[in-house]
Parts: structure tokens; sequence; C-alpha cells
């Protein structure tokens, strides 16, 4: 499988999952953002691969919060040209045994996805013009949120 050329956005990239998800991407030829709730993880990462020879880029983003996935979004498709991939490793929890949690606690582990469902404004409005922002293909993977217009 190959990702030659097309742009990936992880979020969650700055460590674990997401950073090996990062990696993978890169490994393919796809040009990589890197976003993380954490800055410093984000950046780490993409100095990481920028050191193995990729282009990559870093963004501090809260993806439960609408407008930072906007702005993520939004700065990717500035700085990259186009937008073909997304895919979120985040994710939360405690070392707890979940049996003995309450529903407080699965609201949060819950609450901690993706803001939108749907691609942002910024880029949705660019819809009639896929070949322009490269939108042919936006998927989420492993979770398949989001919006496949394939």
């Amino acid at each position: 499988m190959t990702n030659e050329g097309k742009v990936a956005v992880v979020v969650g990239g700055g460590s674990g999952i997401g950073r090996a998800t990062a990696e993978l991407f890169a490994a393919q030829g796809a040009v990589v953002a890197v976003a993380d709730i954490n800055e410093a993880n984000a950046a780490a990462t993409a100095e990481l691969l920028r050191s193995q020879g990729a282009e990559v880029s870093a963004h501090a983003c809260n993806i439960t919060n609408q407008a930072h996935t906007e702005q993520l979004i939004a700065d990717v498709v500035s700085q990259h040209g186009a937008l073909d991939m997304v895919t979120s490793t985040v994710g939360w929890s405690d070392t707890t045994f979940f049996m003995q949690e309450d529903e407080a606690y699965w609201r949060r582990i819950i609450d901690n996805q993706p803001a939108r469902r749907d691609l942002p404004e910024p880029v949705s409005s660019c819809r009639d013009d896929r070949a322009k922002v490269g939108l042919d293909r936006v998927d989420q993977l492993g979770r398949r949120q989001g919006r496949h217009d394939g």
C-alpha cells in the first residue's frame, strides 16, 4: 500500500499509536500533519519524521473543541494544499477497573472524541472544487467516523 503524495492528518499523533500511525503514513510517502493536544509531543513526532526525510507539520489541537478542529483542517489545507485522509487515534482512560467507574467517568471518555462528525465549513465550502483542495477521499481510519463522499 502506498500513500505517495497524499496528505494525512493524524490526530493524537504526538505519542503511542498515533505516533506509530504517523510513522506508517510517512513511510508510505504521505505528507503528514501531526495534531495533538500536547504541542510538544506533536512537535517531537514531526521532528522525528522530518529526520527520516518526511514532509511533515505539527499542530496543537484539542479535537473536542469545534473551533480547534476547524482551524486544524484549514491550516492543513492552507499549508499542504490538500487533505486526503484524517485518522484519529485519540483516547483517554485511567488505569482503573472499568466496572467500578460511574457515568461521569464514561461521559468523559465519550466526550473525548472529535467535536464534529462532518467537515468543518472552511473545508466543506470547497466541495464544488474537490480537485483543487484534494477532498476526493476523507476518511477517519479505524473508527470510520466523519464524512466520506467518495
